[in-house]
């Protein structure tokens, strides 16, 4: 049981981290997108004066995102913590579940602890949105949480907690 939750943590936090670094690295990406058009269009003799203005301030809103939150360095940050948390899965998949000693269970529980340390703070909703996939995956329809559409839109933005929903028994959502 407590190499099963030992496990369960180690996978649940590295699909958090792909999810942050997927999502950041988009956003990142789409700034850059967006800041070329723009830039583009600030520069283009088709455009009057009006119109460049207008792309000035496109190219500037585009590219303070990226800026300001260090969106490629948050990125970087959340693939290498997933990278981490797959070699732990490594050497915990190494070993053959009945060798399997209580002085290894505490070292890979201490690597955990060394990996978490270094973590930036969590977002409750997209914490659930991952456990609610791994319960689909293991058929656990009971360990599926309610969100709500603003959790499951608005959870790489800000920290929502859980708000002391039932879990659901609908597989379908």
């Amino acid at each position: 049981m407590q190499l099963n939750n030992l496990i369960y943590g180690v996978q649940l936090s590295a699909m958090y981290h792909r999810k942050r670094e997927r999502f950041l690295a988009m956003s990142d990406k789409w700034g850059k997108i967006i800041s070329l058009i723009a830039g583009s269009a600030a520069f283009s003799q088709l455009t009057n004066e009006i119109g460049k203005a207008w792309a000035g301030v496109f190219v500037a809103l585009s590219t303070m995102p990226s800026l300001v939150f260090s969106l490629a360095d948050r990125a970087r940050l959340h693939g290498e913590l997933a990278q981490k948390y797959g070699y732990l899965e490594s050497d915990i998949a190494a070993v053959v579940a009945s060798e399997i000693t209580e002085i290894e269970i505490a070292a890979w529980h201490s690597t955990l602890r060394k990996i978490e340390a270094t973590e930036p703070p969590t977002l409750g909703a997209l914490t659930r949105i991952c456990q609610n996939q791994m319960a689909l995956v293991a058929e656990e329809y009971d360990k599926v949480f309610d969100l709500t559409w603003y959790e499951k839109w608005l959870c790489h933005f800000f920290d929502m907690p859980n708000t002391g929903k039932k879990k659901s028994t609908n597989c379908t959502d």
